[in-house]
């Protein structure tokens, strides 16, 4: 189409004009033209520029330029910019010119690399005692913000994609147990199918480590369109998301260059936790310095993990059990399997094996119980004796042993509520190093992308 108006008017700036007129949907694009003219143009998905001392970037994400330059420019929706050796401009799509605001990128940005680590999903794994009490911290008015949105909403919505999904359910549990508010999670991507309506006055929480994720900008849109207030949970403090929402709590967990979601999702987690701690008036009890010091000794603790991920180099499937609270953190080890080690991995909900799960067992099958000593223990035990009768071979997560388990890794005792954010760590460590065996590389998982940009 762009060689057909450019052909039809021989301009670079009318061609990329008609071209935008005549397209539908959302999109960023970027072409080169035979004089060396760079034209990009943006509806609806995120496109950047990167300000070099002398030179320019184009890229969706500002990981993709940052190790060049720090300074920024967020192309405007409906807006395409034109590059050559005499410059840039910016222009509107009637185009008109435009004089859009250079951005200084976050520092902690610019700080992105793996120091002694192998990899930096290793690394980011290994920042989760302190990222996780970074959370949201150091801003009390956006957590005074965000209860007030939730508290006066008249249906709370939430939504994320991935890992961020996982999150979200673990979201749903908190705030029905502890505050007595219901939630309803909606999958970004699902969002413009579902058959819930979204009600005038209601709030739409979104999570995305990035801001940048299609899925959930488009559920935003769809949600404003209903009036809906907007509260984010969001790592780039300078993302479409920030942009569009009307409250935002940062992560602060600093970037997160592994593909594979690790400390921004406990940093998410324990986002919620102080939510949720808020809405009930203290009822839980965080202790986030306590549970840092718990990862800590976790992370130290791998060479176990080392030994069964040597097992686990020819295995094709695994399997995640997990009840109550521990089944969203089933489905993100499910999720960490996959994405790492390229095993298909599936998280089930621990008392619907003998509803079809149990026929999958046998002795070619590895599965993951997550069952730590809580209200659980006991149903989720019985469950890891009817797998193990069928010949499978089984891996505890837990803190208490028991001879079902062939593999035990043993987690700390902590609250009942808090054990999602422990028994997450040892399964990340297990997926990396599992990838190390099966020598796939942890940090650029193949045919995925760090930033879901395009639907």
């Amino acid at each position: 189409m762009i060689q057909f108006n450019f052909d039809q008017t021989a301009d670079v700036k009318k061609s990329i004009m008609n071209t935008v007129s005549q397209l539908k949907g959302h999109y960023a694009f970027v072409v080169m033209f035979e004089d060396g003219t760079l034209a990009a143009a943006r509806f609806h998905e995120p496109l950047i520029v990167g300000i070099g001392k002398d030179d320019y970037f184009l890229s969706s994400d500002i990981l993709g330029f940052i190790e060049r330059t720090d300074d920024a420019i967020y192309i405007e929706n409906r807006n395409f910019v034109l590059m050559n050796s005499s410059g840039i401009q910016f222009y509107d799509f009637e185009g008109s010119e435009v004089k859009p605001q250079s951005t200084k990128v976050s520092k902690e940005f610019a700080d992105a690399y793996k120091g002694d680590y192998a990899h930096f999903t290793l690394k980011e794994i290994s920042e989760q005692p302190d990222t996780i009490l970074k959370a949201g911290k150091n801003d009390p008015i956006a957590m005074e913000k965000a209860i007030d949105l939730i508290k006066n909403a008249k249906t709370l919505y939430i939504t994320g994609s991935g890992t961020s999904y996982n999150a979200a359910l673990v979201a749903k549990y908190l705030l029905a147990k502890h505050a007595k508010i219901k939630a309803e999670t909606i999958l970004s991507s699902e969002f413009s199918f579902s058959p819930i309506s979204i009600d005038q006055n209601s709030t739409l929480i979104a999570i995305s480590q990035s801001g940048e994720t299609a899925d959930v900008l488009e559920a935003v849109n769809l949600a404003k369109k209903s009036n809906a207030k907007i509260l984010s949970i969001v790592n780039n403090s300078m993302s479409s998301l920030v942009r569009r929402s009307t409250h935002v709590i940062a992560m602060n967990c600093g970037p997160e260059i592994g593909v594979a979601a690790t400390k921004s999702f406990t940093s998410q987690l324990a986002i919620i936790y102080k939510i949720t701690e808020e809405l009930c008036d203290g009822c839980i009890g965080v202790d986030l310095k306590k549970t840092s010091n718990m990862i800590s000794k976790l992370i130290l603790d791998y060479s176990k993990i080392q030994s069964i991920a040597k097992e686990l180099k020819e295995v094709t499937d695994i399997y995640v059990l997990g009840r109550g609270i521990h089944y969203p953190i089933a489905s993100e080890a499910a999720l960490k399997l996959k994405e790492l080690t390229y095993i298909h991995a599936e998280g089930i909900h621990g008392g619907e094996l003998k509803h079809g799960p149990l026929a999958l067992m046998d002795s070619n099958v590895y599965v993951l119980i997550i069952n730590p000593n809580d209200s659980t223990y006991d149903d989720t035990i019985t469950s890891a004796r009817e797998i193990k009768a069928r010949g499978a071979k089984i891996i505890g997560i837990s803190d208490k042993s028991s001879d079902v388990y062939d593999h035990w890794i043993e987690i700390p005792t902590i609250d009942e509520t808090m054990y999602p954010l422990i028994e997450i760590i040892p399964i990340q460590l297990l997926a990396y190093y599992s990838a190390i065996e099966k020598d796939t590389d942890p940090d650029h998982p193949r045919n995925l992308a760090k930033s879901v940009t395009v639907k």
